[in-house]
């Protein structure tokens, strides 16, 4: 009779046993398909970050590629102005050559009719300069930005090719000076005209920075070279739901840092992956049901198969 108990105990601890490492296996995998739950989760927000940053960078890509065509066009047309005007002042120059024998009496005339195109041409300056360099009229001595001598520039591209355009910039502030030169074809003089303007990088800037602090929708800053150039934190409340990020903008060597809320998105995600993970927490405890009836199930039939080889046996 103890003996037959024992067995009895034996096939139970057994059978017990097995099924603790079995409810232990559907546990530790439930586990890690919660664990897997929340790394998708975090995955999910991570994604939605990048999409932000995304945005804002399309943005600001759009609004480069807007602004450079604008400013084509507008340089485009501040070359027809030179162009036009040289050559009016051409024109001119080879009707006074005619009528001027000597060329000091020609400089002379030269520069009286120049003062009075100069009233007419507004912003834009006009010189006469002659082969060595030396300018004998007006404004051409102005310092560039990388140290280049301009004049020189302008001298080789005269006697080289019979004039040309030349971009100077003129300080860091962002402004450029336009230069159109061309042979007058007698007496080793050429005559030129400029207009000052702002450069595209700068034009560009200026532009895409207007309109992100005027944009109500956007919260950042703009740094550019360890300064910032704008700073639309100052009311921004700190918060576990604000985000905050940094992107650099290579073509305008600025990083853009900008923050937004996650307020909403943090209770889509978090009402989303809840029901989620209670639908797995009801589906785990099912298993368990199942799995204990199971072995409930089994116990019982395995003391009954037990019990009747014990009775064949005496």
């Amino acid at each position: 009779m103890f003996k037959n108990q024992r067995i009895y105990g034996v096939v139970a601890i057994l059978i017990g046993l097995l099924y603790i490492v079995v409810n232990g296996v559907v546990a530790s995998s439930f586990n890690t398909v919660l664990a897997q739950i929340d790394k998708v989760k975090q995955d999910e927000l991570k994604s939605y970050i990048v999409l932000k940053e995304l945005e804002l960078k399309k943005v600001v890509d759009a609004k480069i590629i807007a602004l450079e065509t604008e400013f084509l066009s507008k340089e485009k047309k501040i070359q027809e102005m030179l162009q036009s005007r040289i050559e009016q002042a051409n024109d001119i120059s080879i009707e006074i050559n005619k009528k001027n024998r000597y060329k000091k009496q020609m400089i002379k005339s030269l520069k009286q009719e120049f003062s009075l195109m100069r009233n007419d041409f507004n912003e834009t300056d006009i010189f006469l300069v002659d082969y060595s360099g030396d300018t004998l009229y007006g404004s051409n001595h102005y310092p560039d930005a990388d140290a280049r001598t301009i004049v020189l520039e302008e001298v080789q591209k005269v006697r080289r090719r019979g004039g040309g355009f030349i971009v100077s910039k003129l300080n860091a502030e962002g402004m450029i000076r336009y230069i159109l030169v061309k042979d007058l074809g007698f007496r080793d003089l050429f005559i030129g005209v400029n207009f000052i303007s702002t450069s595209q990088n700068w034009y560009i800037k200026n532009a895409i920075l207007q309109d992100l602090e005027n944009d109500e929708s956007n919260n950042l800053a703009v740094v550019e070279n360890n300064i910032t150039i704008l700073d639309k934190f100052k009311n921004t409340k700190s918060s576990a739901d604000i985000i905050k990020y940094t992107k650099m903008q290579k073509s305008l060597e600025w990083d853009i840092s900008a923050s937004f809320e996650m307020s909403e998105k943090n209770i889509e995600l978090q009402a989303k992956y809840t029901q989620l993970k209670r639908a797995i927490t009801l589906e785990q405890e099912s298993l368990y049901k199942t799995v204990l009836f199971t072995f409930l199930t089994f116990l019982i039939f395995s003391l009954l198969v037990v019990k009747s080889f014990v009775r064949k046996g005496k």
